[in-house]
């Protein structure tokens, strides 16, 4: 009888110690982020607290011809082919590329070739396909560009 009693009373002493250790491991281990939902916030808070964004420039390559840009440093520039016939967009002249800057693959009517500009500076650029095609991208110090200086994230059409 004294063995039974013991199996019992000790059962209980038992599961309260395994769920002593499983708490303290549990507690130990190392925290996990739980998402938490967006809450809404003023407009000057989300103004205040919101990463900048790249500025982007959209350049339209049309009538066979390629414009001289100017962006601020940071910027992207996207060219949209708008001819019907393909160009690249190169760094270089007279359908030559440099050597040092980009060189798009061909790009066909209604596609787009992007590239950011980190550095200050003149650029060259030219189209392999029709070396006549040159112009430049100048770009500048921050907050200054050739359709008007404009906040971070804001488009801009040439």
């Amino acid at each position: 009888m004294k063995r039974s009693s013991l199996r019992t009373s000790g059962y209980p002493a038992l599961l309260s110690l395994i769920g002593i250790l499983v708490f303290v491991a549990c507690s130990s281990s190392t925290p996990t982020a739980t998402p938490v939902p967006p809450t809404a916030t003023t407009a000057s808070a989300a103004v205040t607290s919101a990463p900048p964004t790249a500025t982007v420039f959209q350049v339209t390559i049309a009538n066979f011809a390629l414009p001289n840009i100017t962006v601020p440093v940071g910027a992207t520039v996207v060219w949209t082919n708008k001819d019907s016939t393909s160009h690249t967009v190169t760094s270089g002249r007279n359908g030559v590329f440099d050597g040092t800057g980009w060189n798009s693959d061909q790009v066909n009517s209604g596609q787009t070739f992007s590239r950011p500009f980190s550095q200050v500076g003149t650029f060259a650029y030219t189209c392999r396909i029709h070396p006549d095609l040159n112009a430049t991208v100048t770009v500048t110090q921050s907050g200054t560009a050739s359709s008007g200086a404009g906040s971070p994230g804001n488009i801009y059409n040439y």
